[in-house]
């Protein structure tokens, strides 16, 4: 009975801190939020070489649907190439906080990554005439500092006592880029091509469906044996252990279906190897190089007791071989980011 006890006293101190660090942001943008981002990028060739491009932008405020677009990339401090190799980082940055925003860019300009896929990347602006005025422009105060091209797509806006804003995911790179593509769908359906950010106050069945949507989309692209494709960003796979109870965060049949797994492991025992059978080579060879029960990256709560791993780097192990795999510590952000380094022919 006193085990009994402790455990529920556990369970409740345990979802009192999710849902007073957690559960009501993400509420409030269920219920607020109507259109969230689907991008797509391609770089040039990933060459370096590039005639430094007119840094544009999206004039503020921005808004829902717009691509903000930067350079600040220049040729002739530009770092030289890795011989053969390519740095990959994902990063959930959690708003990127003005106060925690300098350990990010130093944090990031440490990995020295060719390209940067961050998610919740925040822009707010308070006037001249507010209490406090100020601005806040994670996008390219990041991509400045770094001396980056990058494009962001802000998916969710919101406003304030004096105060307005936006967030969404971004892309960082040092090379040209080709092409970017913006498409939207209604927050049911929450998903960032190539930065992925699936919804946390659902079911694994409804982050199962969004990620689905993805890869067909990538299928319609017809992609061919040679194309390399990359999916990196938070999955919230994390609907497992005490989260079983909770209505909002496991609220389908998985919460059972899947227990004695993490919500990682599930996926890529059950999720991923049906979702990607019979998609084409470059999508059926998708995998994500990192432990899935070891390497966390997110602690979550108290004594660890929300950990998993929520972020994930897609890519084909057979195209793009793995040099390096490393998990950062998550000082910076409630997310710990995660690089892949992999090996590609000098021209491709």
């Amino acid at each position: 009975m006193v085990w009994l006890l402790l455990l529920a006293a556990l369970a409740l101190v345990a979802l009192g801190w999710c849902s007073s660090h957690h559960w009501q942001g993400w509420f409030h943008r269920w219920r607020v939020g109507r259109y969230y981002a689907t991008t797509h990028l391609r770089t040039h060739q990933l060459r370096r070489d590039h005639k430094p491009s007119t840094r544009t932008s999206t004039t503020p405020p921005y808004r829902v649907g717009h691509i903000v677009r930067c350079d600040y990339r220049d040729s002739a401090s530009a770092p030289p190439a890795r011989s053969g190799s390519l740095r990959i980082v994902s990063w959930n940055i959690e708003f990127g906080c003005s106060y925690k925003l300098a350990e990010v860019v130093t944090e990031l300009r440490r990995l020295d990554a060719d390209v940067v896929l961050l998610q919740e990347v925040d822009w707010c602006h308070a006037p001249d005439d507010a209490p406090t005025p100020f601005t806040h422009d994670a996008f390219h105060e990041i991509a400045s500092a770094l001396g980056l091209a990058g494009i962001w797509a802000p998916h969710y806006a919101y406003q304030g006592e004096g105060h307005r804003g936006a967030w969404g995911n971004a892309i960082l790179t040092r090379f040209a880029i080709e092409h970017e593509h913006d498409r939207f769908v209604p927050l049911r359906h929450l998903f960032d091509y190539d930065r992925v950010h699936l919804e946390v106050c659902c079911g694994i069945s409804v982050r199962v469906r969004q990620f689905e949507r993805v890869v067909r989309h990538l299928q319609s692209y017809e992609l061919g044996d040679e194309d390399r494709v990359v999916i990196g960003g938070d999955l919230n796979t994390f609907g497992h252990g005490l989260l079983r109870l909770s209505p909002f965060h496991c609220n389908d049949a998985y919460r059972f279906r899947s227990l004695f797994y993490e919500e990682a492991q599930w996926w890529e025992e059950r999720v991923l190897p049906a979702l990607l059978k019979g998609r084409g080579t470059a999508l059926a060879r998708l995998a994500d190089p990192f432990e899935k029960s070891a390497q966390h990256t997110l602690a979550g709560g108290p004594m660890g007791v929300f950990a998993g791993k929520l972020d994930w780097l897609f890519l084909d192990p057979a195209a793009l071989p793995v040099l390096r795999t490393a998990v950062g510590t998550g000082t910076q952000s409630d997310h710990a980011w995660i690089s892949v380094d992999v090996s590609i022919p000098l021209k491709l």
